[in-house]
């Protein structure tokens, strides 16, 4: 059962956290990544 989660974090303090979280949720896990030169552009709003 999928459930969604925010966590907020200062990457520069937790960056081991954050890797350990993500290999605990699996590969099947998604989360957000940033942004990207994909992302779309949002300047104007």
């Amino acid at each position: 059962m999928a459930h969604k989660t925010f966590i907020l974090y200062k990457y520069s303090e937790t960056q081991k956290l954050r890797e350990d979280i993500i290999e605990a949720l699996g590969d099947d896990a998604t989360y957000y990544k940033g942004e990207t030169s994909d992302s779309a552009d949002l300047t104007d709003t």
